[in-house]
């Protein structure tokens, strides 16, 4: 009996269409929210359609946090993390999950900054059940720096002339990504560039709470008078990424 495809199958040629055989690329053009970095399996993704009620918050005095429509990367709704123009106010959310195994973690968010933003920390955090290790990295809209935290809790430059400010910018997306079974940092991109982190190993602190997953973002006002915002979408969890 004869094997393989009918004449008229997949095999056939083509004039206005083209073979799609990567079901990640049928996803992103499904409109997934998964379109930055494809590496890594999906352990949790949120794009606010729900609103804000899966997430934590850390907000200080002057500091608050919403679900917006004025400005998204996918969907209907994004969050935002205000502050009123105060010295110090600040306003972050946090996603938890459970993880099945350690492994090589990934963390994606979107975010858009406005003029008024001191700086954003962005850290993908995971608790063993008995110490909580931190991957974390702050931008420095001063100095247009984006830095690491070393295990010392120190920030050193990672990369410089990050500006993410500019006319028309947009939403920018970061991807943290680390292997918490070696507590070995793997790589960071941050929209076009990337960097591997050399500073030994994370921060760490024990603490007694259940093992998870957590992937945050920080933003805080440069206490110049003038309210403002980050806006934030699309935040993305992995598990499984490649070396």
């Amino acid at each position: 009996m004869a094997h393989g495809t009918p004449d008229w199958g997949l095999t056939a040629g083509m004039v206005t269409t083209h073979q799609l055989t990567d079901l990640a690329e049928l996803a992103a053009r499904l409109e997934s929210v998964d379109r930055f970095d494809r590496r890594g399996d999906v352990i949790a993704v949120s794009s606010f359609e729900d609103g804000l009620a899966a997430f934590g918050t850390v907000i200080s005095v002057g500091g608050s946090a919403d679900l917006t429509a004025a400005l998204v990367r996918s969907g209907a709704f994004a969050g935002r993390l205000r502050h009123d123009g105060s010295a110090g106010a600040s306003a972050g959310l946090f996603l938890r999950t459970a993880y099945p195994v350690l492994s090589r973690f990934g963390g994606e968010i979107s975010f858009n900054v406005d003029s008024t933003i001191q700086d954003i920390v962005f850290s993908l955090s995971l608790s063993d059940g008995t110490t909580e290790k931190f991957f974390t990295l702050k931008w420095v809209a001063a100095t247009e720096t984006l830095q690491v935290r070393n295990a010392a809790g120190a920030y050193v430059d990672l990369l410089t002339g990050v500006d993410l400010v500019g006319p028309g910018a947009g939403y920018q997306t970061i991807k943290l990504v680390a292997d918490f079974s070696f507590d070995a940092w793997v790589r960071v991109l941050l929209n076009n560039r990337s960097a591997v982190p050399s500073v030994g190993s994370f921060a760490q602190a024990a603490a007694a709470i259940a093992p998870y997953l957590a992937l945050a973002l920080t933003a805080t006002g440069n206490g110049g008078a003038a309210a403002g915002q980050v806006y934030t979408d699309d935040w993305i969890m992995t598990q499984n990424e490649p070396a």
